[in-house]
């Protein structure tokens, strides 16, 4: 019965992991194709698998401490530079908002036409 136990909950770990990495794939397809020039199709996913596939297994090969620890520290680094950006480019983003709010707002005034709500 132990046997049969640990079978059912390997077999669910390799399935979530599976339906994960799959989701994750086309996700990541999506988002790619939006904003570069790549074709949103199975190659592509499958080539997004490849690499997270090897990226995972060059992590668990280098031992768990090391690769969890140049796992965090590629992610720390990525957040400083996405917090930079943020910081730097704020102004632009705020400027572009409150032009969009604007000029919805003298638009909508002239004709009759509904534009979507901007986020604030």
């Amino acid at each position: 019965m132990e046997t049969l136990v640990d079978v059912i909950a390997v077999f669910a770990a390799l399935v979530g992991v599976a339906t994960t990495l799959g989701f994750g794939a086309v996700q990541i397809n999506g988002g790619i194709s939006y904003l570069l020039d790549v074709p949103n199709n199975f190659l592509v996913q499958l080539l997004i698998i490849f690499i997270v596939t090897f990226l995972f297994i060059m992590s668990a090969w280098s031992g768990l401490s090391k690769g969890i620890k140049y796992l965090s520290n590629i992610n720390m680094v990525l957040a400083c530079v996405l917090l930079i950006l943020m910081f730097t480019h704020w102004i632009h983003i705020a400027y572009f908002k409150y032009v969009y709010r604007h000029n919805r707002l003298l638009y909508s005034k002239s004709h009759s036409v509904k534009f979507p709500d901007c986020a604030a």
